[in-house]
């Protein structure tokens, strides 16, 4: 649900998409599938029959919004010693998922750490900003 136009993106976090397109399709495909998977399977426990199922499934619209995360870098753990040009930021990637974001707000190039006592000057490690967590949609016939 991330994106990067690097093109050093590492092998180990595919979860990254290559456009912001890329990542709202794998969102918009992935919440429609649930959404006709759990339809469905209402309409098999009212014994409808999967011609009827069918014919309803494919009256709905799903819409989604989703605000796709920029990643323009990527590392795989925080302890990572690739040092951040000063302005630049990354997605902190643990186990192919995305979960936190480090900028260097320094002027020099620093890299992303954690520990029990991260230099004063060190690139801060933040959440994923909300706009990206938060998924929202609608169904109409």
């Amino acid at each position: 649900m991330a994106y990067s136009t690097a093109p050093d993106v590492p092998p180990e976090a595919p979860g990254i998409a290559t456009s912001a397109e890329g990542a709202r399709r794998f969102v918009d495909r992935l919440i429609m599938q649930t959404v006709f998977d759990v339809l469905a399977s209402q309409a098999r426990s009212a014994l409808l029959s999967d011609a009827v199922i069918s014919a309803i499934l494919n009256q709905l619209t799903v819409t989604v919004t989703y605000t796709p995360l920029m990643c323009s870098k990527v590392r795989l753990v925080v302890e990572n010693p690739n040092p951040l040009n000063a302005g630049e930021s990354a997605c902190i990637i643990v186990d192919g998922t995305v979960t936190a974001i480090c900028t260097n707000t320094n002027a020099g190039r620093m890299a992303c750490a954690l520990g029990p006592a991260p230099l004063p000057d060190a690139p801060k490690i933040t959440p994923v900003p909300d706009p990206h967590l938060t998924i929202s949609g609608s169904l109409s016939v």
